[in-house]
């Protein structure tokens, strides 16, 4: 049986990125989504999240973007330091103050009404050395049971030469080493992971060709829908328009139709 998730990260960056994940859950082929509890247009987020029940809403934790919810790891100019995510690549970052704000974060979430399915990381930093431990304590003292684990496939071998490669690269080191912690601890995941490559290349094309060659199991495609917004302030911008295109796509709808996959969300896991 081919299941698969389809989440949309960055829910709360901002109003036009929320309602861009919500017409991808009531017109596409998303289902789930993971809140920034930091972000611009939160709690935006979460009256758009309470309308659409069926939408499996997670925790998007987040080191390096906004205004951190405690006074740890920022910058100069009181957002998260963009630097956290090199610190967290070598392990360098205070570990007490990373349970500080994820801990903050989380019950941000469960104090807005939101049972959240599952955990994961903006730019992938929950799996990262010393913070994925921190991650599964939090799981398992929140009741959360699932975390991402960015298994992922290359489906499309044009995009090997982009700048995603070596971040595809790392983080397969990174799944590996936190791979089997997740599992010796009873935390939920996916077998196969998508769309590290497709990151700002997930066109009609690309959607396809990644449905097209799915494996037989349960698996999770990371998306990043919106609609266009000239203020976001990230490097995406109008690629989440593309994506939110595609995922709305009827000739997307049909191969899923035709190979038989069965979209869930993480609650479908435990």
């Amino acid at each position: 049986m081919k299941q698969l998730i389809i989440n949309a990260d960055d829910l709360g960056l901002s109003k036009l990125t929320n309602e861009g994940i919500i017409y991808c859950f009531t017109k596409g082929i998303v289902t789930s989504a993971t809140v920034m509890a930091n972000g611009y247009a939160y709690e935006h987020a979460v009256r758009l999240a309470k309308r659409h029940r069926g939408l499996g809403i997670g925790v998007h934790l987040n080191l390096t973007q906004a205004k951190p919810l405690t006074n740890a790891l920022y910058g100069s100019n009181g957002d998260f330091s963009q630097y956290n995510i090199y610190k967290a690549m070598f392990g360098l970052l205070d570990a007490r103050q990373v349970e500080k704000e994820f801990r903050a974060q989380i019950e941000k979430v469960i104090d807005s009404k939101i049972k959240p399915t599952h955990l994961d990381g903006h730019k992938h930093i929950h799996i990262f050395p010393k913070i994925s431990g921190i991650v599964v304590k939090l799981a398992k003292e929140y009741g959360i049971r699932a975390i991402r684990l960015p298994q992922n496939r290359i489906t499309n071998y044009r995009l090997v030469l982009t700048k995603q490669m070596p971040k595809l690269m790392l983080l397969q080191l990174y799944t590996r080493m936190a791979k089997k912690e997740l599992r010796q601890n009873g935390i939920a995941t996916t077998k196969r992971f998508y769309g590290v490559l497709e990151t700002g290349r997930l066109t009609t094309g690309n959607l396809g060709n990644l449905l097209l060659n799915m494996e037989q199991c349960t698996a999770e495609l990371m998306c990043h829908p919106g609609y266009y917004d000239l203020n976001l302030p990230c490097v995406l911008k109008e690629q989440r328009e593309t994506e939110l295109k595609a995922l709305t796509d009827k000739g997307i709808k049909s191969i899923i139709t035709k190979r038989k996959i069965k979209l869930i969300n993480y609650g479908a896991l435990y």
